[in-house]
């Protein structure tokens, strides 16, 4: 298997009018009034309407300030809590393609076509930056439920990719900051909070302020401004945003075509993920276009997606450790090292399973390890928490890996228990380990989500260390075999 080539509105409004001598500007438009594109299939999901899509050039530039928190694991007082400095300038442009669709619409909304996607910051003074791959500049965006999707049919995103395309404001959706009806200048309006969900990106919206008043305008714009208080929750988790903000909208194409806004966002610390407040400064561009650069459409590119399931898989990948494979976006990476790759699976911010991933010493071309000698391995390794091994198996995965799987049930600090152990290897001596560790309570949770990781696993030449060789008499023993 190439991995790298297999891994595989509502409507807007119309402007009626123009400013009378009354000074009242006539934004009589649709505005998500429940009528949907197309109708749904058996999965609920609608198929694309390209008749009702339209496209738009953006840009947006965000610029961010302060400070990231999480719990302090070796604090004594419970509950303290550690925090790290935090910068961020991150640009995107795109051509956007998107349809309307109404509150409870399910399936792919908008297709972008990312000209540039990058991302630099420093945090706790190191920089870290994020960058689009070239193969991923196909983006279809996707409403599952309240679940905004990102992917590429192309190649899995990345995690760090994911959260770089999806941008601060879905721009799809910023049309709805307008009217739904004639109004004077002057006029303030609440914002519908399935509206602000979905420009801000919520899970769900517990409370608003956030109005929008009609400031100015002429034959040809219109001025605004919005700002208020929003609380919702985001990644499972409760966030609030203080919104100040000017926009300008065209009135001809019944279009935003401008957005400079001030957030201020709290949002609380998650199960896997920190917390943080920070303000950032957001201007984006936005503009009608009939010619798009690209070829493709949202029609095109979603029909490259086999289901919503597909969506929500992800690339991880660890150039250090020289491995990489797919899994849901419900996996959280903690940290990521020469040493190993650990991560978490949340669901509803709880935390089902950790996954340590190792890259483990070569053996020799042609040498493995036997299913006996890799049980041993895991009961010496789990030492006095060891109880009894309730199965395992030896199979191959859909990449050509040969698999070793143990499940082997314990108790730590008087909890039950249950660790999955996974080794797998090549022909060429690769070999890596994959340990997870849950309750005994959650595995009916975590049913076969240890599958999906392994049947993409591959392997890769490290980028970050030298070749890992050790000698074939250590590394034979206990139980290892030559094919």
């Amino acid at each position: 298997m190439n991995y790298s080539t297999d891994f595989s509105r509502r409507s807007w409004l119309s402007l009626a009018g123009l400013v009378t001598a009354s000074g009242m500007l006539d934004l009589v438009g649709n505005l998500c009034s429940g009528n949907e594109p197309s109708s749904p299939n058996a999965a609920g999901e609608r198929s694309i309407d390209e008749s009702s899509a339209r496209w738009t050039k953006v840009k947006s530039i965000v610029e961010l300030k302060g400070e990231v928190r999480l719990k302090d694991p070796k604090a004594v007082m419970r509950g303290a809590l550690k925090s790290a400095p935090i910068e961020s300038i991150s640009t995107l442009e795109y051509e956007e393609q998107f349809v309307p669709c109404s509150e409870g619409f399910n399936g792919p909304f908008a297709y972008r076509h990312m000209l540039e996607a990058k991302a630099e910051n420093r945090i706790n003074q190191q920089p870290v930056n994020n960058l689009l791959r070239p193969e991923c500049v196909h983006v279809v965006q996707w409403m599952d439920g309240a679940q905004f999707l990102s992917n590429s049919p192309d190649q899995p995103l990345m995690h760090t990719e994911r959260d770089l395309v999806r941008g601060a404001l879905t721009s799809s959706f910023v049309d709805e900051l307008l009217p739904k009806s004639a109004v004077k200048v002057g006029a303030s309006w609440d914002l519908p909070s399935e509206s602000a969900r979905r420009i801000f990106q919520l899970d769900a919206v517990l409370s608003s302020s956030l109005k929008v008043t009609l400031v100015d305008a002429d034959q040809e714009k219109a001025q605004l401004e919005i700002s208020g208080k929003l609380e919702g929750r985001a990644a499972d988790v409760g966030t609030v945003l203080e919104v100040r903000g000017k926009i300008q909208a065209d009135r001809k194409s019944a279009l935003v075509t401008w957005i400079a806004m001030n957030v201020e966002e709290t949002r609380e610390i998650g199960e896997s993920e920190p917390g943080f407040r920070v303000e950032s400064r957001l201007r984006l561009l936005r503009t009608s276009i009939d010619q798009p650069a690209t070829s493709e459409s949202l029609a095109t590119t979603a029909g490259r997606v086999q289901d919503t399931e597909m969506m929500k898989l992800m690339c991880f990948e660890s150039p250090a450790g020289g491995f990489r494979f797919l899994g849901e976006c419900t996996w959280r990476v903690l940290h990521d090292n020469a040493d190993q790759m650990v991560m978490r699976l949340v669901r509803n911010n709880t935390s089902l399973a950790q996954c340590n991933v190792k890259r483990l010493p070569d053996l020799e071309a042609g040498r493995q390890t036997t299913l006996e000698g890799f049980q041993e391995m895991v009961s010496r390794s789990l030492s006095e928490s060891f109880k009894q091994f309730i199965d395992s198996k030896e199979s191959v995965t859909d990449t050509g890996l040969r698999m070793l799987r143990t499940t082997a049930a314990g108790e730590a600090q008087g909890v039950p228990i249950l660790w999955v152990n996974i080794l797998l290897s090549d022909d060429q001596g690769h070999r890596a380990s994959l340990t997870f560790t849950m309750d005994d309570s959650a595995a009916e949770s975590f049913g076969s989500a240890d599958s999906q990781l392994v049947g993409a696993f591959e392997f890769q030449a490290p980028t970050a260390v030298g070749p890992m060789k050790v000698e074939t008499s250590k590394a034979l023993s206990p139980g290892s075999t030559k094919r």
